[in-house]
């Protein structure tokens, strides 16, 4: 089962039977023409997976933040997605 969504972008969360995978799809394709896919983390529920997105989209972002502004960051994001979830 694969969890896409816009909100998740540019991540994607693939579960496998065993645990849930925060991946993002490279833009390569390897020589059997398939997507390549970089692994951030495995996770032991969906749950660990969403808030694993929710730091990574803060994190890769270039921007320098204070402490508040980290926080708020990271409220502003875990919010949208609960928004969602509700």
């Amino acid at each position: 089962m694969t969890i896409k969504d816009k909100n998740l972008e540019p991540y994607e969360i693939i579960h496998d039977g065993f645990c849930y995978r925060v991946t993002e799809n490279t833009g390569r394709r390897n020589k059997q023409d398939e997507d390549i896919y970089k692994v951030h983390a495995y996770c032991s529920s969906v749950a660990n997976a969403i808030n694993k997105v929710i730091k990574l989209k803060i994190e890769t972002s270039s921007a320098t933040y204070n402490l508040k502004e980290y926080a708020d960051k990271l409220k502003a994001i875990t919010n949208e997605i609960n928004q969602i979830l509700s």
